[in-house]
């Protein structure tokens, strides 16, 4: 397997260093509810996808959902 793994603070993102369309997939666990822009970072991990990939996000909810 070619993978490359990269650790980015998501509501830091845009930034020159990361490109549009950069990744395939973006893994997003137990990190939204703690950002203040969860919107804001769900749009700056689409940015960095490209057409078709797949964003994972993991939110912990209470045992009563």
């Amino acid at each position: 397997l070619n993978v490359s793994v990269h650790a980015l603070a998501i509501e830091q993102v845009p930034c020159e260093a990361v490109p549009e369309a950069a990744f395939d997939s973006v893994v997003c666990l137990n990190v939204l509810e703690h950002v203040a822009d969860d919107v804001g970072a769900l749009r700056n991990m689409g940015r960095l996808l490209r057409p078709g990939g797949s964003v994972i996000v993991f939110v912990p909810a209470m045992a009563e959902l």
